[in-house]
This record gives structure tokens, C-alpha cells and sequence, in this order.
């Protein structure tokens, strides 16, 4: 019976004739879908990778349960970062830094634009800044970030998790939204 329970607090149903659908799954579906529709030439993203749209790179973590990989980036340095479901995970400048997404507060992204000639031209180093976001204690964790059109990854991850994931039971995921279109089209 305790294990029901608390299969019962990481799925929710939505709507009368939705599935199940575990949290991880609807918070992956919709921050990916923030993060792309937010963002754009996905294909001058020389390190990072967004679910869905690249590649994720081989990194040495291990997700739990049902926790997936929004979005990653790996540098040749060593350097690299991993924001899950659940977690922000990085090894940034030698050091290992972990956090719960849920907690993540401010954040300092620095100058996020880069060179504009650099970030289209594909044999110019790729250029990077180290993030810091705080979380709710006040516990920083860094990570280093691609300049250019795949800053907008971390920014956008960071907004859907202090904006839109406190409203996550209010949310629709992308196929939710367009069945309630179809719906409301259908009774007008």
C-alpha cells in the first residue's frame, strides 16, 4: 500500500479520458517544448543538446527512476552539465555541483550573446561563460554554458523551472494543448 501511494505522488491524471502520466514525462514535454519554441537555428548548437532536437552526450551520470535529460552540453575541456527532471548536474572548472531542479532560484548567465561571426562559424572555437543559479538556500552551483543560439537552453530551462513548474497541475503538455484545440474548434 505505501509503495501505491507513492506511485500516486509522481503521476497525475489530466482530464477526464487522459492516461496516466508520470510528472517527469509532462515536465520533460513541456520545458522541451518551451525551450524550443523559444529558441532557434538549433543547427549552429555546436555542444549543447536539446532533447529531441540533437543527440544527448555520453555523460558519466546516472538518472533515477523515470528522470529524464531535458538538455546537456558536453565541452572537449571536460566541462559539462546535464538539467533533468530533477536535477541540475555539473562539472564545471574541476568541481562537481548538483541541485534539485524544483530549487533553482537566480541565476547569472553573464553576456549571453557571444560574437555574433563566431557562434555561425563552425571551425571558431567554441565559445563559452560559466552560469551560476542559486537555489533556495542560497547554495550556488556553476556550470559552463555554449554562447549564442544555444544559450537560450539554460535560460529558458531556468525560466520553466521558477515560472512554469510551480504551475505544473495548471500546465498542458504540447499534445494535451492541441486535443483541447480540436475540442474547442469543434464545438464553435
Amino acid at each position: 500500500m505505501h509503495g501505491w501511494l507513492n506511485m500516486q505522488s509522481t503521476w497525475r491524471t489530466h482530464g477526464e479520458n487522459q492516461p496516466l502520466m508520470p510528472d517527469d514525462h509532462r515536465i520533460f514535454e513541456i520545458a522541451v517544448d518551451l525551450i524550443r519554441s523559444a529558441s532557434m537555428k538549433h543547427e549552429h548548437w555546436r555542444v549543447t543538446a536539446l532533447a529531441t532536437v540533437h543527440k544527448l552526450p555520453t555523460l558519466p551520470i546516472v538518472l533515477q527512476g523515470e528522470e529524464c535529460v531535458i538538455i546537456a552540453t558536453a565541452f572537449p575541456d571536460g566541462d559539462w552539465y546535464a538539467w533533468t527532471t530533477r536535477r541540475l548536474l555539473a562539472h564545471c572548472e574541476g568541481v562537481d555541483h548538483e541541485m534539485l531542479s524544483r530549487d533553482a532560484m537566480e541565476a547569472d548567465l553573464g553576456m549571453f550573446k557571444g560574437s555574433p561571426e563566431l557562434i555561425t562559424d563552425p571551425l571558431a572555437p567554441v565559445q563559452s561563460l560559466v552560469a551560476t543559479i542559486w537555489n533556495r538556500s542560497g547554495n550556488p552551483v556553476r556550470f559552463r554554458y555554449e554562447c549564442g543560439y544555444a544559450s537560450m537552453a539554460p535560460i529558458q530551462c531556468h525560466k520553466y523551472w521558477t515560472l512554469k513548474h510551480p504551475l505544473l497541475d495548471k500546465l498542458m503538455t504540447p499534445s494535451e494543448l492541441e486535443e483541447y484545440k480540436c475540442k474547442k474548434a469543434t464545438k464553435n
